[in-house]
Order: C-alpha cells, then sequence, then structure tokens
C-alpha cells in the first residue's frame, strides 16, 4: 500500500518539498530564519456540558468527558463499510506557496484505512509521508458518505440540544483522519466551530495539539494578497518545540472555537517521541461547522 500512494503521487508532479514539523510537544516559534519562540497559554477546560449557552462562549474551551474504551475500534469498522467509497486525499501542504506542493489523489477508503494500519506493522516506523509529504484526510464528509458513521459519530451536547430546537444552521461535518505529524496550518473560518476528537489509535500516546489566535491578529498573519495563499489561510509557518503544556485536546474531547478565531491543528505524541519512533500513530477529528440562527 505504501508502493501504491507513491505510485500515485509520482504519476503527477515532482518537486521540492518543504519539510514537515518535528511534533514534540508544546510551544511555538515562526518557522523562517531566525525563529522566535511565542508564549502561550492553556486553553480551560470544562466539565461536560449539558446546556452551554455556547452564544456567551466568546472564547475557545475545551469539554472534557469520561473515558471511553474502543472508540478506534468502533470508528474504524463503521469506516469499513464505506471501504470502496473513493476519496481526496491531500499530499503535502495547501499552505505551500510553490503549487507543486499540494497535490490530491484518489483512492479507496479501504486503502487508506489500509494505509495508516500499516504504519503500526515492524519496519514502517516513521514511515507517515509519502516522498515526504504528509498524507491527510481531511474536511471529508463522512457521515455523508458513509451511513454506518452516525452510529458512532454524534454531536456535542452542547450543539445536539441546539441542534434540536432549531436554533443553529449546520453548514457542514468534516472529518480529519491522519497520521502522527499531520499539520492543518493556521488558518481562520467563518462559522463557529465544535471539533471533537472522536478517536485515537493509543490515547496514552497521541493527540491533536492547537493553536489559537484571536480574530484582532487577523491584519498580523493573514496572506499577503500578492500571493496565491488561500485568504483564509495565514502565510506564517509554526513548528512545535518543546516546553510546557498547551492547548491539547485528547481522545473524547471537544474543543470550541469561536467564529474566526485561527488556529493551526498537528497530530503530536504525547511523549514527545520523534516521527521516526512514533509508529502506528492516527487521529480522527470531527469538525461541526455552524452558526447560530441569529449569526446565519
Amino acid at each position: 500500500m505504501l508502493v501504491t500512494i507513491a505510485k500515485l503521487r509520482r504519476s503527477r508532479h515532482h518537486s521540492a518539498l518543504i519539510p514537515t514539523a518535528h511534533a514534540v510537544v508544546r510551544k511555538y516559534s515562526h518557522a523562517g530564519a531566525a525563529p522566535r519562540e511565542i508564549k502561550i497559554r492553556a486553553v480551560p477546560r470544562l466539565p461536560p456540558p449539558q446546556n452551554t449557552d455556547l452564544a456567551s462562549l466568546s472564547t475557545p474551551v475545551i469539554w472534557g468527558t469520561a473515558p471511553q474504551r474502543g472508540r478506534a475500534a468502533a470508528l474504524m469498522a463503521a469506516l469499513r463499510h464505506g471501504a470502496d467509497r473513493l476519496v481526496e486525499v491531500e499530499l503535502g501542504r495547501y499552505d505551500d506557496p510553490s503549487s507543486a506542493g499540494f497535490d490530491r489523489v484518489t483512492m479507496s477508503l479501504g486503502q487508506y484505512l489500509d494505509w495508516l494500519g500499516l504504519l503500526s506493522s515492524p519496519g514502517n516506523a516513521g514511515r507517515n509521508q509519502i516522498d515526504e509529504k504528509q498524507v491527510y484526510l481531511a474536511q471529508w464528509r463522512g457521515a455523508d458518505e458513509v451511513q454506518s458513521v452516525l452510529g458512532v459519530v454524534k454531536p456535542p451536547p452542547a450543539l445536539w440540544s441546539l441542534m434540536n430546537k432549531d436554533n443553529v444552521d449546520l453548514y457542514q461535518t468534516s472529518f480529519f483522519i491522519g497520521p502522527h505529524e499531520a499539520v492543518t496550518p493556521l488558518h481562520y473560518d467563518p462559522y463557529m466551530n465544535c471539533f471533537h476528537l472522536q478517536a485515537v489509535s493509543d490515547p496514552a500516546r497521541f493527540a491533536k495539539h492547537v493553536f489559537l489566535l484571536p480574530p484582532s491578529v487577523s491584519a498580523i498573519v493573514r496572506p499577503d494578497p500578492r500571493t496565491r495563499m488561500q485568504r483564509n489561510t495565514s502565510h506564517i509557518g509554526f513548528h512545535l518545540r518543546s516546553a510546557g503544556d498547551s492547548s491539547t485536546p485528547h481522545q473524547g474531547e471537544t474543543l470550541f472555537i469561536p467564529r474566526g478565531w485561527w488556529h493551526r491543528v498537528e497530530n503530536v505524541s504525547l511523549d514527545g517521541e520523534p516521527a521516526e519512533e512514533a509508529s502506528g500513530g492516527w487521529t480522527a477529528g470531527v469538525a461541526w461547522w455552524f452558526l447560530l440562527r441569529t449569526q446565519s
């Protein structure tokens, strides 16, 4: 499967590649010639909400949850029902200013899941990239494509309560399933976002790290209009360095991101394992993008 994906890639473009950030926990510096360390603070964790008023939240929070076993197996079993479905898998980073630095290839969902499974096999440690490019199934509408997923993936309670009252417009539910070190670049969305870490291959070792900036910094981080960058994606690169704690949702937790907040997401090893040793690590997150009826 590793060879198959590599052949798909080579049949399209050849290019020089920007290196993927080394995922150690957990402080950011600008990935330029003279990196500058950015001081961060942790996003507060709240108890599991039942009737939380999302409209009253102006800053990000993480909602805790009771530990649940078997999440990874349950999600993978549900996804396997759609193994023949075709999906577009991202190769590389879409914030690469070179048009040849990012590509998509089409394959079956089953092929992609097989590849994730192979990462934990002996001899495949550190092979979470193809041709030195990250491989990521991102912004995939899994619940629309594979109906069995609906039996496993549920909206967070605070959002579900609003949906039942018809108080929100739900624009999209997107899945982000990828290996250790996969990165979503710094960007913002025009919606409110409940991002739920649905399942992790090994919850004791892997999670998602999220770096957040308020809308007030938009003038600083938004891309140069002369570039071909997407308007909602920053041109500023970051990489993680060893440091203190920060905003890391664990399996079963939900991060609420208010409308317009900039965020960068990276699959990380909780104990700082280097990529060449962190075999078998993957995470699966689900984002619910919505607006309250008073905002839409």
